[in-house]
């Protein structure tokens, strides 16, 4: 993404789209139309969107997952609609934020900061 900001901006911006989309909108906004000028203003966005992230997974069911999205393409083929399962959306951004989480970690190490470990299995040991 060229910058620590740009790779935060941009995992925000898959993480929104792709909730738009499993919540009914087939064409959300392209991730470079999503913009903050401060970190304050990314950090408020990103509560408000974790916050609508636990209203649709608290809502969910097993046979949901199966559930066709159908979604115009911002990246990879686009322009083009796609559909595809529920299930294969949550598991891209699962891999995505992890690639993308990875990406903004390393930048962070290389400016001398003290970055958590991230990995799921340690999140989760720590519950």
């Amino acid at each position: 993404m060229g910058s620590l900001w740009n790779t935060l901006v941009h995992l925000y911006a898959a993480e929104f789209i792709w909730l738009a989309a499993l919540e009914g909108n087939a064409n959300p906004v392209g991730p470079r139309e999503v913009k903050f000028e401060r970190f304050a203003a990314l950090e408020q966005a990103w509560e408000t969107l974790t916050a609508r992230w636990d209203r649709f997974v608290a809502g969910l069911s097993p046979d949901d997952l199966a559930k066709p999205i159908t979604k115009v393409s911002t990246s990879s083929g686009a322009g083009q609609t796609f559909t595809t399962p529920m299930m294969d959306i949550l598991l891209h951004l699962s891999t995505h934020a992890a690639h993308t989480a990875a990406q903004a970690l390393n930048m962070l190490r290389q400016l001398g900061a003290k970055v958590p470990d991230l990995q799921f299995i340690t999140l989760s040991r720590g519950r």
